[in-house]
């Protein structure tokens, strides 16, 4: 709020003061006090007005100013209400209440999606954990009966399922982090052992350097993006195999 802003709000008070002053210059005159004393009460007078309005401008531009600061300091800014004290004033009362109203019932409606949220998580881990029981026994069975066409699709189904639970719990990874000392090198070839199957069908060799290392990590998540890498790799090396297929060797006219 500059002065100005402050200044009409205040029109009506401004007004009022300006009647009381003509009513008391009208007064003196008819007092019969002389020009130069009324003319030093009316000066006196008019600036203690002025100068209370000055004290009242400064005074609610430090408290606006506190607001706008504690709301900029406020991590969940829907909870400003708790930290404002009930104002004194009539309408700034009923702009308290408006405010309070508001609050409280986006409060209500965050909790009732963090709770739809929560749900919602925790039938997606129930349903990933579910799933992955029937899908073990099936690649058992494939590898039992050596069937190569299933295996592939199996495979993805579990992966894409994987995928499904780890991007459910990235919403709230310190709940699911576990940070210790990893040997990179292991993880790695584990990866690698897991995928030998379409790395080997579709001809492509992981030349691995500079591994020999530890890092403190989440093993489960380095493993995750980690697949994500190899799976996208071995994705994008069949579209660019069907493309390739599909190209048209240019033929050079030979003149003789």
């Amino acid at each position: 709020m500059n002065i100005f802003e402050f200044l009409e709000s205040k029109i009506t008070n401004i007004l009022y003061h300006c009647t009381f002053f003509l009513i008391l210059y009208i007064f003196f005159r008819l007092c019969k006090i002389p020009l130069n004393i009324i003319f030093l009460i009316m000066i006196a007078i008019i600036f203690s007005y002025i100068f209370t309005l000055w004290i009242e401008y400064f005074c609610l531009k430090r408290k606006a100013q506190k607001i706008i600061n504690q709301v900029d300091a406020l991590q969940e800014k829907y909870l400003i209400t708790e930290l404002l004290k009930k104002p004194k004033n009539l309408e700034n009362q009923a702009y308290y209440y408006a405010l309070l109203k508001a609050t409280k019932a986006m409060n209500d409606k965050i909790s009732e999606l963090e709770s739809s949220k929560k749900e919602y998580e925790e039938y997606i881990e129930s349903f990933v954990h579910e799933i992955k029981t029937p899908l073990a026994a099936m690649l058992l069975t494939i590898d039992n009966q050596k069937n190569k066409d299933l295996k592939p699709e199996i495979d993805k189904i579990d992966e894409l399922t994987e995928q499904i639970l780890y991007y459910a719990r990235s919403q709230n990874p310190e709940k699911d982090y576990f940070i210790k000392k990893v040997h990179l090198e292991d993880v790695i070839h584990s990866l690698i052992l897991k995928n030998q199957f379409y790395l080997l069908q579709n001809k492509i060799q992981v030349h691995v350097y500079n591994v020999k290392t530890e890092v403190y990590t989440d093993e489960k998540w380095l493993s995750f993006i980690l697949s994500q890498i190899l799976s996208n790799a071995i994705k994008y090396k069949k579209m660019n195999t069907v493309k390739s297929k599909f190209i048209q060797p240019k033929m050079k006219k030979i003149s003789t």
